[in-house]
This record gives structure tokens, C-alpha cells and sequence, in this order.
């Protein structure tokens, strides 16, 4: 049977948020008399950070190597909290026909999530395995 550590458990939420917030608004901007015009995450870079979520839970799934899993999490991890911020800093310095951009909720879900992937190195330790004696079963035969 598998446990997952603490480091482990904050990586998987922190990869569901990344994933959610791939379909959810990034920006938004309000015009005067033609309405909100909003832009999804799964029609920009949305799409990207959503793959990098996929994979980092692919990491925390099958490696058993600490020291590469550290790495590989803390290099999509980063490259996710890039993107994400890339795109806030963006959007909270434009204007569009002096309307602001808005960044949206899952623009936000994006960024918490990827430096959640980040911080979720520091408690991760080595995959731990239950061995059948530690379940009770000891291989002998009752006498």
C-alpha cells in the first residue's frame, strides 16, 4: 500500500488547482457600452500551465527517487508560477481603450498553485512502502 507523505499530498492539491484554473476566466475587461469581454484560461496560456499540472502529477505518482522528484517538481512547478505571473503582471499594468484588465479567478488559482508546487518540495521524502510485515503479516505459517 502506498502513503503519501505531507509534501506529496500539498504537490497534488496544489497540481488540482493549476488544473481547475486552467478553465476558469484569466482576464477580463468591462467596456463601457459593449459589455465584459472575458478570456479563459483553456484559450491562451491556460492550456500550458494545465499540461505542466498533468505531468507534475505524473512525477509525484511514479518516481521513487527523491532528489529527481524534488527537481522535476520544482522546475514545472516554476514554470507555472512564470506563466502565471507573466500573465498577471501583464494584465494588472493594460489597458484596453481605458478600460484595465482584470486578472481573473483562475489566473490567480494558477499562480497559488504553482507556488504551492514549489513549497511542496521542502516536506517531500522518500516514497514509503508498507511491507507485509508491517501490515501483520509475518510469512510464517501459525503452529
Amino acid at each position: 500500500m502506498l502513503r503519501l507523505g505531507g509534501g506529496e499530498r500539498i504537490g497534488i492539491v496544489s497540481a488540482a488547482l493549476v488544473l481547475i484554473g486552467g478553465l476558469l476566466p484569466w482576464v477580463s475587461v468591462t467596456f463601457p457600452l459593449h459589455g465584459t469581454y472575458v478570456r479563459w484560461g483553456f484559450e491562451a496560456d491556460g492550456v500550458m500551465t494545465m499540461i505542466l499540472s498533468l505531468m507534475s502529477l505524473a512525477v509525484i505518482a511514479v518516481s521513487k527517487r527523491l532528489v529527481l522528484k524534488r527537481v522535476a517538481i520544482a522546475s514545472i512547478g516554476g514554470l507555472i508560477t512564470f506563466i502565471a505571473l507573466v500573465n498577471y503582471l501583464g494584465a494588472t499594468s493594460m489597458y484596453v481603450e481605458s478600460s484595465p484588465l482584470e486578472p481573473g479567478v483562475g489566473l490567480v488559482m494558477s499562480l497559488i498553485g504553482g507556488l504551492g508546487l514549489l513549497a511542496s518540495i521542502v516536506p517531500m521524502r522518500a516514497r514509503v512502502e508498507e511491507s507485509p510485515q508491517a501490515q501483520g503479516f509475518s510469512g510464517e505459517s501459525p503452529a
